[in-house]
């Protein structure tokens, strides 16, 4: 610390004169006597905390609730893929097979779709709800539907397959808990998604590094060929092959379907072609049998804003998933990184009529707000949090273990990407590569560069402060992918953050 010869102490932060004057008789009052009365007579108003500083002395106070034991436990799940495999298809027809969507209702999506010349789309409109996505026939934004199984609420997440849209297929990938990556058994088409730079192969490894341990494989369209034994048998050689060996997702099913006729959705069909070699699960036998993982139910709240349904400045409504904790009515929380406190006024689910909850990690909410709001403030990517200990701060800077795929260039000290995590995108930085494991396993400190099929250990800025912490901490926001040029360069999870 510098020494400076003055009458500042730095103590307690206040000045004091070295001498002051002499008291002399009735002789008027000096200059600087009048100084240091006017000092003493000034007020000393406190300093105003800052939202962030609000938000960290708020230590939640409420009754740490318990989970009560419910017949159908929720499991939400993504069925992804390349397009045109037939995504929204299948899961409109399942729909429509148990009983979700009425007779007519699906008459009328037959008889509209028809009039567009595009009469084959019809089940696909029950996800594809919006004109741009009918008229285009490509799933753009992330369709939602729910049904019951014989011991589950399933939450389908249906993610688009064009390329251009694999930003919001990682936004449904991040809420999952198991996946459905369907495959086009058309001649051509299989290797057309499965190829360098086909969704198919993409979406594989973005479910696999994004934390997808259980999958089902739906082989369809198998109508087209016939019901070849061969070719189904020749699909699934090389998907088991890439699956386990190059992702590491063990656990895996496949099941041959045909979305557009309805064939082994929910139930086998009799005097089938496909029972002559077939007699394994339907569809939905193999959704039932996925298992349900573990919820961070005792752990800080944690909700990312997935969607904003309404947005004024007293009152926002958004659709979020619980990734920790627990939330219900009266809640107050806060939305980082803005930290505005809120209120809980209602929370409701797919599976649950209450507006009061408690509603628990795992579930798909939607949550009414209120609170003092600046104008369209509320955007997807936020998190809501309770404030004290409980409080997540948006960092810059990441310690992080990556996987690399197949990167054009290798990736050197300053390499940018776009960094996706739950409905968040932001820029980032490789600011320093600390370590390589080569994929033959050698490591290798302080490397100039990462090549392909590499693991590395980096520390990645953002451009902004973001919402994301250690993946020991909340698995869903440890949890990245790495993207540049429209392709998916790396995934990883966060060892540490500052």
């Amino acid at each position: 610390m510098y020494d400076y010869e003055d009458d500042y102490d730095y103590e307690d932060d206040s000045y004091i004169p070295s001498s002051f004057p002499k008291q002399q008789g009735n002789k008027k009052q000096s200059k600087s006597s009048n100084i240091v009365t006017k000092i003493e007579n000034v007020k000393i108003t406190q300093k105003k905390e800052t939202p962030i500083e609000i938000m960290l002395s708020s230590e939640p106070k409420y009754k740490k609730r318990v989970k009560t034991t419910v017949d159908k436990e929720i499991l939400n799940i993504i069925i992804a893929g390349h397009v045109d495999a037939g995504k929204s298809t299948i899961m409109g027809h399942l729909l429509y097979q148990k009983g979700n969507i009425d007779k007519k209702t699906m008459h009328k999506y037959k008889n509209d779709s028809e009039k567009l010349g595009k009469g084959s789309f019809a089940y696909a409109w029950v996800l594809d709800e919006s004109n741009e996505e009918r008229e285009r026939g490509v799933t753009i934004d992330v369709g939602r539907a729910s049904f019951e199984t014989n011991t589950k609420n399933i939450i389908i997440l249906d993610a688009p397959g064009h390329k251009d849209f694999i930003p919001n297929m990682i936004t449904g990938a991040t809420q999952a808990d198991g996946a459905i990556l369907v495959i086009n058994s058309s001649k051509g088409e299989f290797e057309t998604g499965f190829e360098n730079g086909g969704q198919t192969r993409e979406h594989a490894i973005l479910l696999g590094n994004l934390g997808i341990d259980n999958l089902i494989v739906a082989i369809n369209k198998l109508d087209t060929i016939n019901w070849d034994k061969n070719r189904f048998d020749e699909i699934v050689n090389v998907m088991d092959n890439f699956l386990k060996n190059d992702i590491g997702i063990q656990n895996i099913s496949y099941i041959p379907i045909s979305g557009l006729d309805g064939i082994n959705l929910i139930k086998k069909a009799k005097n089938h072609p496909l029972n002559k070699w077939y007699d394994g699960d339907s569809l939905i036998d193999a959704i039932d049998s996925l298992p349900i993982p573990n919820r961070d139910k005792d752990k800080p709240l944690r909700i990312t804003v997935n969607n904003v349904l309404s947005n004024n400045t007293s009152t926002v409504v958004i659709g979020g998933k619980i990734e920790s904790g627990y939330v219900e009515s009266n809640d107050k929380l806060f939305i980082i990184p803005l930290f505005t406190p809120c209120n809980v006024k209602t929370v409701t689910s797919d599976t649950s009529i209450s507006n009061n909850g408690p509603y628990f990690a795992g579930e798909q909410i939607v949550i009414t707000l209120n609170g003092i709001f600046e104008e369209n403030s509320i955007k997807t990517g936020q998190i809501l949090c309770r404030g004290g200990s409980e409080a997540l701060i948006p960092k810059t800077k990441f310690i992080c273990n990556i996987n690399v795929f197949n990167p054009p260039t290798p990736i050197i000290n300053g390499t940018r990407f776009e960094l996706f995590s739950h409905s968040l995108c932001v820029p980032c930085v490789i600011k320093k590569i600390k370590k390589t494991i080569d994929i033959n396993g050698i490591e290798k400190d302080k490397p100039r560069m990462i090549t392909k099929n590499s693991k590395a250990i980096v520390e990645i800025i953002t451009d902004i402060p973001i919402n994301l912490e250690e993946f020991e901490k909340c698995k869903a926001l440890g949890r990245f992918s790495l993207r540049a040029s429209n392709q998916t360069i790396a995934a990883g999870v966060i060892q540490s953050c500052n």
